[in-house]
């Protein structure tokens, strides 16, 4: 949902004088301003001074802020790989995690394969595992902003996926498909609040799976997988 954006007032500062008095001001304090003593002076001229000093302050107090960014920590860009973690992170599907973590992590690739032999043989059964549960919407979302109940919300996006699913599979273009390679697509957190989100959440958009049928490599495209505590779960995907 796209933030409200609020309607800008402006406003003229007005003053008691005018123009010509404001700057009968200004001259009069100028002219009123007491004379430098000679050792400011020298001061002020003597550059390689005040860079001396420039160069103690910035060992003693390092830039503010720069040693609290870590990249990869939600809310932010994710990553790409393990140079972009701190802290003894290592980089998982695109997102920043301690090793303990990553162990718990069922890889995105993990799902991505389920989905194409789910598609390949034609079974059901097989992509319904790839989904969300009806337990990680009332985790993730507040589904009381949908219409009907979390059961129903549940229901229909997953009627939905099902829907499409049985389209991909009776074409006939993944039968037999074998999987080759998972490309984890762009990290897009959901910020918390935001599309009715409760928390945080990390989330991947457009990620790609290479196959090959008859001889010929293909892609299937993944339109969005979102974390679902340790397991990444189909959201949307394109035929």
């Amino acid at each position: 949902m796209a933030p409200a954006v609020g309607k800008r007032a402006s406003r003229r500062r007005s003053g008691t004088g005018g123009p010509e008095s404001g700057s009968a001001f200004r001259r009069a304090s100028l002219s009123r301003s007491p004379a430098k003593p000679r050792h400011a002076r020298a001061r002020a001229s003597n550059p390689g001074l005040w860079a001396g000093l420039f160069l103690i302050l910035l060992f003693l107090f390092p830039v503010a802020g720069c040693d609290k960014l870590t990249p990869g920590e939600f809310p932010g860009s994710g990553c790409v790989s393990d140079a972009d973690c701190r802290e003894g992170r290592v980089c998982r599907d695109r997102i920043c995690l301690y090793p303990e973590e990553a162990e718990r992590l069922e890889p995105a690739e993990a799902l991505a394969r389920r989905v194409l032999e789910s598609l390949a043989e034609s079974e059901p059964r097989r992509f319904v595992v790839a989904l969300p549960l009806e337990e990680d919407y009332r985790w993730a979302f507040r589904t009381e902003s949908y219409a009907g109940s979390p059961e129903d919300t549940h229901a229909r996006r997953e009627a939905g996926l099902l829907s499409l699913f049985a389209e991909m599979a009776e074409s006939g273009a993944y039968e037999g498909a074998e999987f080759v390679s998972f490309t984890a697509g762009r990290y897009a957190p959901v910020p918390e609040g935001r599309e009715d989100s409760l928390r945080g959440l990390d989330r991947l958009v457009d990620s790609r799976v290479r196959y090959r049928k008859g001889g010929e490599e293909k892609e299937m495209l993944l339109g969005q997988l979102i974390r679902f505590r340790n397991r990444w779960r189909l959201f949307s995907f394109e035929r």
